[in-house]
């Protein structure tokens, strides 16, 4: 069983932390896991795609890489690189930031030529396929009615990474998490969890122990 918590430290098998779990990627018709966003750094940070296959161990307090992984051999989440902006089939704004690179050409010896400079715009791909999400960690969750009943904390699955239940922290002083079995996720998207029930029938499932 894997226990994938919103923020939790991974580790490699020496050890040492690579970074946390920014995002769980899921297929939203299956509900299957199939890699965590390690997210490391602060001001300048990188994000890796860690396959499910490469955790040995997941607990709400930390993730343990198999013995054999390597961040280094991890894909980033997201490809950034540069293409002349006249093959760009979307808008392009202000935060593209265009680039002018030069392109010397060769002339007959003596004459000037005159330089091109075509504008570059940045790239951002994820390393995903299309009906993949990458489900933020500690996304809302809404029962029926858009009604908040809290944020996911975890999602529990197996080792091939088919998940079982989630749990949902209220948003109390003293907040109360509870168990939701995987049946009542209508829907999931990149930024929220939408049950299939009621906030009465959330509130109704006993809390966890604090030790759970």
């Amino acid at each position: 069983m894997l226990d994938i918590a919103s923020n939790t430290g991974v580790y490699t098998a020496r050890d040492e932390q690579v970074g946390t779990v920014d995002r769980i990627v899921l297929d939203p018709s299956t509900r299957a896991v199939s890699h965590v966003v390690v997210r490391k750094g602060i001001f300048f940070p990188e994000d890796k795609l860690v396959p499910i296959s490469d955790i040995a161990t997941a607990t709400p307090e930390r993730i343990n890489l198999r013995q054999e992984a390597s961040m280094d051999d991890f894909l980033p989440f997201v490809e950034r690189y540069y293409v002349p902006l006249d093959e760009v089939d979307r808008p392009v704004g202000p935060s593209d930031q265009a680039v002018r690179f030069a392109m010397p050409l060769s002339g007959p010896v003596g004459e000037t030529m005159p330089t091109p400079q075509p504008e570059l715009v940045p790239v951002r791909e994820r390393n995903i396929s299309e009906r993949l999400t990458a489900l933020e960690a500690g996304a809302p969750v809404f029962a029926t009615g858009h009604e908040a009943v809290g944020r996911l904390e975890r999602i529990v699955t197996t080792g091939q990474g088919q998940p079982s239940h989630i749990v949902v922290e209220d948003g109390g002083l003293s907040p109360d998490r509870r168990t939701v079995p995987i049946e009542l996720v209508l829907d999931i998207t990149e930024d929220a969890v939408l049950l299939d029930a009621t906030r009465e029938m959330i509130e109704a499932i006993v809390p966890l122990d604090l030790d759970e």
